[in-house]
């Protein structure tokens, strides 16, 4: 009799969700685990529960400490290849293995006050490992289940979430202070393992169900994916939008400072942009195809929010010729908020612009992208001190250059994609064309009507191509 009543619950629960107009309990699930995984914004809270108990690790050691943290958690490729060949279930279960693993030894490490700063590193990176699987596939099974009308409100509320989780556990921890770091990490592990098996009961099914081609991608089709003009798109926004503003996001209080205004409250409203501006952008898009019908504008709105980003890097650079508070305050919240618009974006256009069996993959090689280019603009241009004006000048120049490069990318690239597709209108048969464009599956053309040859204009390949080729 339990038995049953747990069936007909859970078939209640499947039905409801699968059945929905807009799978808002879905959305919820995900918005519940996503809550969860942003604990390492809060590292520099907890990280003094760390020097208490390795009383020999320096400064260099808690460095080392969020460092793999950070690699980990944008090291996405891993769980997105997992989505495209296993599906959602099994990826997600990976995930899950390692955040359990990851905050089990690094409780069981507290107890030896001489583990080695580089062995907690690796821990602290799988677990971080585990969480950026579980985000990959949380989006990921978005692109496939919710309705491609509400994508954008639908990445939206992903990234929203995410992005809030940083928020989220500030505040908890701030409020658990005084609990031992053993506690603590038995506390975070265990959020995140409740907040992860809703999703592996009624969350995982969209590869499982046939939502999404049961055939695994070949690494040509990888190949072919990040070789194209639709990836350079997103690879010029992780290293010209998204990277440099981490660099911004991590330098707020000290730049705020040597401007002479409160570092801490431009910290609070830049972080507060951007979680609150990702929602609106997404909603903002799916309302505009819902009036133009297509998705062919959505380049030309990374444009503009690129170029606003270009514009709030000039104000950064002019302050630090000239220092000024308002220059500061319109220049950090211009580029964060042009940040926080892009991230949903983004997610649109991978959906949007790349075959189903990809989408993970793609996914991920654009987060280490983000990863890498943050890595490698910090230790190209990062300042090496931060009391004057002047010592941002080379990383707000550097900024600028390559968000005006990444303007001249975008306005380029729809010719590239128009030069690519002219000539095989009429010689190229369809499933040349999609495979050699677009890299979508191959269609059949139409039959050709009797009585016309294959001269007629009517039986052209041109009158046969979808819109999205």
């Amino acid at each position: 009799r339990i038995l049953s009543r747990v069936l007909g619950l859970h078939f209640l629960v499947m039905q409801t969700i699968t059945e929905m107009p807009y799978p808002v309990a879905r959305m919820c699930l995900n918005l519940l685990l996503l809550f969860t995984l942003g604990s390492l914004t809060a590292f520099s809270i907890w990280s003094k529960s760390l020097q208490e108990v390795f009383t020999s690790w320096s400064a260099r050691d808690l460095q080392l400490v969020y460092s793999a943290g950070l690699f980990g958690a944008w090291s996405q490729p891993l769980g997105g290849f997992l989505y495209d060949v296993l599906g959602a279930r099994k990826t997600k279960l990976v995930g899950l293995v390692l955040i359990i693993v990851g905050w089990a030894a690094m409780t069981a490490c507290t107890a030896y006050p001489d583990t080695s700063s580089a062995f907690f590193a690796l821990l602290y990176f799988l677990e971080e490992q585990g969480a950026a699987t579980l985000q990959v596939s949380v989006m990921c099974d978005s692109m496939a289940v919710f309705p491609a009308n509400s994508m954008g409100t639908t990445m939206g509320l992903n990234t929203f979430g995410f992005a809030a989780s940083g928020f989220l556990w500030t505040q908890v921890l701030l409020h658990l202070r005084q609990v031992s770091l053993s506690n603590l990490c038995v506390i975070i592990g265990a959020t995140v393992t409740v907040a992860a098996l809703p999703q592996m009961l009624y969350s995982s099914e969209a590869r499982e169900a046939g939502s999404l081609p049961s055939q695994r991608p070949s690494l040509a089709k990888y190949s072919r994916a990040v070789a194209s003009w639709r990836f350079l798109v997103l690879f010029g926004l992780a290293i010209s939008v998204r990277s440099p503003t981490w660099m911004i996001i991590g330098m707020l209080r000290a730049r705020g400072a040597v401007a002479g205004t409160n570092g801490n409250a431009l910290v609070g409203v830049c972080l507060a942009v951007n979680t609150l501006l990702r929602v609106p952008m997404g909603k903002a898009w799916d309302w505009w195809r819902s009036r133009t019908g297509s998705t062919s504008s959505l380049q030309v709105w990374m444009t503009v929010l690129t170029t606003a980003f270009a514009i709030g890097a000039a104000l950064l650079v002019r302050d630090a010729l000239r220092t000024s508070a308002a220059l500061v305050w319109a220049g950090c919240v211009l580029c964060v908020g042009s940040f926080s618009c892009v991230a949903p974006l983004c997610n649109v256009w991978v959906r949007e612009r790349f075959e189903p069996e990809v989408h993970g993959g793609v996914l991920g090689a654009h987060a280490i992208s983000i990863s890498i280019g943050n890595l490698i603009l910090t230790a190209l241009f990062g300042p090496g001190k931060t009391t004057e004006p002047a010592d941002f000048l080379t990383m707000s120049v550097a900024i600028l250059v390559l968000a005006l490069a990444l303007v001249v990318i975008l306005a380029v690239a729809p010719t590239m994609s128009r030069r690519s597709r002219a000539p095989m209108s009429l010689a190229t048969p369809l499933s040349a064309a999609a495979a050699s464009t677009a890299g979508s599956p191959p269609e059949p053309l139409p039959p050709t009507p009797a009585g016309k040859g294959p001269e007629s204009p009517t039986s052209t390949a041109a009158t046969s191509i979808p819109e999205k080729v």
